[in-house]
């Protein structure tokens, strides 16, 4: 798996991991998808998200990092 994170204005800058799966837990356990939830959309919005879930297909994939490679422009502007 490769993951790519990039600035695309100068001073250009990005990021790259790639990694194998380490691993797979299917289902998602709901505490663990309530938990990554409210990482990005706070408490009460998560627990929201999390119940609207209930009866989808959630796959939680866990990586482990082969190798970062990164890289930022501004020296050459």
């Amino acid at each position: 798996m490769s993951l790519v994170v990039q600035h695309e204005e100068p001073p250009y800058q990005y990021v790259v991991v790639e990694a194998s799966v380490a691993e797979v837990t299917d289902p998602t356990p709901p505490e663990v998808l309530e938990e990554i939830a409210v990482r990005y959309l706070g408490e009460e919005a998560a627990r929201q998200f999390a119940r609207s879930r209930d009866g989808h297909a959630n796959v939680l994939f866990t990586f482990r990092p082969d190798r970062w490679l990164s890289a930022e422009f501004s020296d050459e502007l």
